[in-house]
């Protein structure tokens, strides 16, 4: 479809003005110059669509999606030095983000990229039997030794230490997972009254598995428990 075909499509059916459509016509015809110069322009469609999907529709490294920034399919390792376009070389980000990344830069923002499974981790080893929800990047089990009835702990799948290491993705599909754990817990005990929500980062600060876990503690009227305390029920 030329230019001018597409202002009249969008000055037809999304009822744009002339300048408006224009405006979107260049947008579209700068995007179009980067992406052929970047060699982002050689990813096909189907393998467009496998990448955005596999992403959720978000950026690798700050999580936004394509309602607040545009967002471009980018090479890990760059055409430059040699990076090929396939499914594993390929990751998603935002404008602002690929824009600040040297062409020369092979940084791989996908979570479980890195430091994805430590055998040795108990966490990484959890059982599915004690998994009680989970979504693509994190899961929830029972604390082993709760602080109160229905201590859970939120695990992020990739095994990294710092909650300060986690991205954007993995803040979401922790919140969404607190959220639902909340709801679920309320809805099976009317007494809980409220929520301790907290994380341990560092063995000075009292962290004592180091791959990063969040804790949702049922607060109900009159109990006391101290942070850190745990039960040595199993």
């Amino acid at each position: 479809m030329n230019k001018s075909d597409l202002m009249k499509m969008l000055i037809t059916k999304e009822n744009l003005s002339e300048a408006q459509a224009a405006r979107i016509v260049d947008l579209i015809s700068d995007r179009a110059g980067d992406a052929l110069k970047t060699g982002e322009g050689d990813v096909p469609d189907s393998l467009r669509y496998r990448v955005l999907k596999a992403a959720k529709g978000r950026c690798m490294l700050c999580g936004a999606t394509s309602h607040e920034r545009l967002l471009n399919i980018c090479h890990i390792k760059p055409p430059s030095r040699g990076g090929e376009t396939l499914y594993e070389n390929l990751q998603v980000l935002c404008d602002k983000c690929s824009s600040s990344r040297s062409d020369r830069d092979d940084s791989d923002f996908r979570p479980g990229a890195d430091e994805g499974f430590n055998k040795e981790c108990i966490f990484c080893a959890a059982s599915k039997e004690n998994i009680l929800i989970e979504n693509d990047h994190a899961f929830a089990i029972p604390d082993k030794y709760p602080s109160t009835d229905g201590h859970t702990l939120i695990i992020p799948k990739r095994h990294y230490a710092s909650y300060f290491d986690s991205i954007q993705v993995e803040h979401d599909a922790i919140y969404e997972l607190l959220k639902i754990r909340e709801k679920q817990l309320l809805e099976k005990d009317p007494l809980i009254s409220g929520f301790d929500i907290g994380v341990n980062v560092g063995e000075d600060a009292g962290q004592k598995v180091f791959h990063c876990h969040i804790h949702l503690i049922p607060r109900r009227k009159g109990d006391s428990p101290k942070w850190g305390e745990r039960s040595q029920s199993r």
